[in-house]
């Protein structure tokens, strides 16, 4: 699989502080089986080569490494508070519509934000606050923020079988095993001829046909059928299969992919 890195550079000079409040908490969204997906790293071919660069990094409040899935997002961090100075370290996960708060974990240095919806933007910003020696007021300070985007579930669709003597055509939809799906929704497009009775005048119409097959359990692909009887076609005709969207619960996700043949090839 195909992986990015995405590392932290910044220079965050009002970090060198280590500690924040023990937490956990849930992400966002109503995501279903995640999976591994990109690492995102600005460095050469994904990974950190300066050894400086890590050291730096372990003197400070940073994130260290993000990891997008389909329906979570992988964090590691830095928290360094030598002083005991903040008086929490947090995430606001924003997207769809919606903002969380996930404290991080002191005595950890790894995070996973779950239960994100696949195919959907999210920011998230890393926050320690501190006390206002005067006010005793809470200053929030954010220490980094990333704009992301979790991976899309892949599909694929093609014939399966054409049986002439029935007129059927069957067709088959290889799944992504990383993400829970209970439906495929299918659109078969080709061109038939239509001849006039009275005048025996031939002309041109397109069909649109529409079928769904119900994904049972974590299925590697499911087929489905098309009866194509009554339509006036030949060996030349060309036919075009797409997958419209697959459903995940409430969640519907469009598809963009289609596979086109002849009838008799």
């Amino acid at each position: 699989m195909d992986k990015n890195i995405h590392n932290n550079n910044n220079n965050n000079n009002n970090n060198n502080n280590n500690g924040g409040n023990n937490g956990t908490g849930t992400g966002i969204g109503t995501g279903n089986n995640g999976g591994n997906g990109n690492v995102i790293n600005n460095t050469d071919n994904g990974n950190v080569t300066d050894i400086g660069e890590i050291m730096e990094k372990l003197k400070m409040t940073s994130i260290i490494r993000i990891v997008e899935g389909l329906s979570q997002i992988d964090v590691d961090y830095v928290v360094y508070d030598p002083y005991n100075e903040y008086k929490s370290v947090y995430v606001e996960v924003i997207g769809n519509g919606k903002i969380e708060t996930l404290y991080l974990n002191r005595n950890d240095t790894h995070i996973t934000i779950n239960n994100l919806l696949v195919n959907t933007d999210y920011k998230l910003n890393f926050v320690y606050t501190v006390s206002d020696s005067e006010t005793g007021e809470l200053i929030p300070n954010t220490f980094d923020s990333y704009e992301l985007h979790t991976l899309m579930p892949e599909y694929s669709i093609a014939i399966y079988k054409i049986s002439k003597v029935y007129n059927k055509l069957t067709y088959k939809v290889t799944l992504d095993e990383r993400y829970t799906i209970s439906k495929v929704n299918v659109a078969l497009e080709f061109d038939y001829k239509v001849t006039d009775s009275e005048t025996g005048e031939v002309s041109v119409k397109t069909a649109k046909l529409e079928d769904s097959a119900n994904v049972i359990g974590n299925s590697k692909f499911v087929t489905g059928d098309f009866d194509i009887d009554g339509y006036s076609i030949d060996s030349d005709t060309l036919l075009k299969l797409t997958i419209k969207n697959v459903e995940a619960g409430d969640n519907v996700l469009a598809v963009k992919d289609s596979y086109t043949f002849r009838f008799g090839r």
